[in-house]
C-alpha cells in the first residue's frame, strides 16, 4: 500500500537567494561554490575534500532548477512526456540517500506530495499540475537502476560508485525531450569513472566542469577543529580529504620509524627467538600474526616502562610444521608469566586453530578479527608511532616492514593496508605489533587506569 503525505509551502520565513529562487533555509553561496551554480554545461562536478559545502550546493542548486522549471510556459514538454520533470538523487548507500532527502525536504519551498514507500516527491507546476517527479534512489543494487528518462541525475558520494551504476544510469540522461543534466559531488580520488571525466574536460570538453578545493577554502568552517581532524589523518590521505589534492593510489602510512626502532644490541638466542637482555616482572602485552607454511609467523612481546611500550621479545620464522611451531612460541611467551596476549583469528584463516592450540597448552591469546578490524589497529599503531609511545628493536627487518607498509586506495574509494604487492614484501611484524598494542589499549590488566584513560584518548 502506498502512503502519501502532503505537505503545503510552509508559512514560516522565506529566504530568497535570488529573483526566483527560494529557500527555507538560509544559503549564500561562499566564493568557490558560486561558480558551480553558474556553470553552463550539462555535467558538472565538486569533486572537493572535506567540509567544502559540495552537497549543499548541489542540493540548492537542484531546487534552483526545480522552480526554474516549474513554468511550464517557459520549459514546455510534449504531452506524451509523463512526467514533465523527473529527476534522481543517486547515493551509493541508503544511509546516505535518507540524508540527501531530509536536506532536500529541509530546504524546498513548495509543496510536494510524497510516496513514503517508493521514497518519491510529486511537485506541482506553477500551473498546479503535479508533474515534477523527483525519486531518491541508492547504487547499492546497480541493476535496478533502471527508469525512464531524466531531466537531472544528482550524484553524491560518486567516487564509491561501481562502474556498473553509470553503465545503468547514464543512458536516462540521453532520452529525448530530457535535459539530461549530470550533478556529482566527490572527494578527489582515483575512482576510473572520474579519471575519464577529469580527462575529458582537462582536455577541453565543452560539456564537462569540474572544480576541487580544499577544505579551508569554506570560510564558515571552524580552523581549529579542521587542524586537528587534519592532524589526526593519515599522510596519504589528507591531500583528498583535506587538501583538495588528487591522491596517489598507494601511500606509505607510518613516521619516525628510526625513532621508534631504536633499542639496540637484542640477543638472539640458540632457538631463535630475540630477546632484550632483560626480564620484567609487570605485565607483557604480546601479538602472534600466524601463518600457513611459507608464509611468516611472528610473535612480539613489549611491556610498559616510563611512558611508552618497549619492545621484550620477537621471532619470525616459516617452513616448520606445526609442533615445531607451538613449542617455538612456547619458548618465548613461556618467559612471561603475567601476560595478555592478542592474536589475528579472522573467521577462516589459520589464527582460529592456532588460537584453539595454543589455549589448550595454556598459553591463551585473546581473538582478533583481523580482517575486519585492520583500520582501526593501522590508526592505533599511528597514534603510538606520532605521539612517541612506541620502541622497537633496531633491527634491518622490523624497519623494512614499517617503511614499506602502505595504503592502497581501491577503485570505489575503498582503502586497504598491507605490504606491496610482490616477492620479498612482508606486513607480518607490523601485523603482530597492531595486536600487542591493541592488548595494551583493551587489556584487563592495563598499566593504570589513567594512562590507559589517555591513551583511549589518544587514539580516538
Amino acid at each position: 500500500m502506498i502512503v502519501n503525505h502532503r505537505r503545503r509551502a510552509p508559512a514560516r520565513k522565506l529566504y530568497q537567494i535570488e529573483e526566483g529562487w527560494l529557500s527555507r533555509v538560509p544559503y549564500r553561496p561562499h566564493e568557490r561554490q558560486a561558480p558551480f551554480h553558474l556553470q553552463p554545461h550539462p555535467a558538472r562536478f565538486l569533486w572537493c575534500s572535506r567540509r567544502f559545502g559540495k552537497d549543499a550546493a548541489t542540493e540548492q542548486e537542484v531546487s534552483r532548477l526545480l522552480q526554474e522549471w516549474a513554468d511550464p510556459i517557459r520549459y514546455p514538454k510534449p504531452e506524451f512526456i509523463i512526467p514533465r520533470i523527473h529527476g534522481w538523487f543517486l547515493s551509493p548507500t541508503y544511509k546516505l540517500s535518507r540524508e540527501w532527502e531530509r536536506n532536500f525536504r529541509a530546504i524546498w519551498p513548495g509543496d510536494f506530495e510524497y510516496s513514503k514507500t517508493e521514497r518519491t516527491y510529486t511537485i506541482p507546476s506553477l500551473a498546479g499540475e503535479p508533474d515534477m517527479l523527483i525519486e531518491f534512489q541508492t547504487a547499492e543494487e546497480p541493476d535496478r537502476l533502471v527508469g525512464s528518462g531524466l531531466d537531472f541525475l544528482a550524484a553524491t558520494e560518486m567516487h564509491l560508485f561501481e562502474p556498473a551504476v553509470w553503465e545503468q544510469v547514464l543512458p536516462s540522461l540521453v532520452s529525448p525531450y530530457r535535459y539530461g543534466l549530470l550533478m556529482g559531488t566527490a572527494v578527489p580520488w582515483p575512482n576510473p569513472k572520474m579519471e575519464e571525466l577529469k580527462s575529458l574536460a582537462d582536455a577541453g570538453a565543452d560539456d564537462i566542469w569540474y572544480y576541487t578545493g580544499a577544505s579551508h577554502e569554506n570560510p564558515h568552517i571552524d580552523r581549529k577543529k579542521l587542524a586537528t581532524e587534519i592532524s589526526r589523518c593519515p599522510e596519504f590521505l589528507k591531500g583528498p580529504l583535506y587538501l583538495g589534492k588528487w591522491p596517489k593510489a598507494t601511500g606509505t602510512i607510518f613516521r619516525h620509524i628510526d625513532r621508534t626502532c631504536s633499542i639496540p644490541d637484542p640477543f638472539e638466542t640458540a632457538d631463535g627467538p630475540v630477546f632484550l637482555n632483560s626480564w620484567t616482572r609487570g605485565v607483557t602485552y604480546e601479538g602472534l600474526d600466524p601463518a600457513r607454511l611459507h608464509d611468516f609467523m611472528v610473535y612480539v612481546a613489549f611491556e610498559w616502562r616510563d611512558g611508552r611500550l618497549w619492545q621484550l621479545a620477537y621471532d619470525r620464522f616459516n617452513k616448520q610444521d606445526w609442533k615445531d611451531q607451538y613449542d617455538r612460541i612456547n619458548s618465548a611467551a613461556g618467559r612471561y608469566r603475567n601476560r595478555v596476549g592478542r592474536i589475528d583469528a579472522t573467521p577462516g584463516s589459520m589464527g582460529d586453530p592456532v588460537e584453539a592450540e595454543l589455549r589448550d597448552r595454556g598459553i591463551p591469546f585473546d581473538p582478533v578479527d583481523f580482517g575486519r578490524e585492520k583500520p582501526r589497529l593501522v590508526r592505533q599503531l599511528q597514534s603510538f608511532l606520532d605521539h612517541d609511545k612506541l620502541r622497537c628493536f633496531d633491527l634491518p627487518m622490523i624497519k623494512k616492514e614499517f617503511r614499506e607498509y602502505q595504503g592502497r586506495l581501491g577503485p570505489t574509494g575503498r582503502i586497504s593496508y598491507g605490504a606491496p604487492q610482490g616477492e620479498g614484501f612482508f606486513d607480518d611484524i607490523v601485523s603482530a605489533i597492531m595486536l600487542a598494542i591493541d592488548a595494551v589499549i583493551h587489556s584487563p590488566a592495563p598499566p593504570s587506569d589513567a594512562l590507559i584513560s589517555e591513551l583511549h584518548r589518544m587514539v580516538a
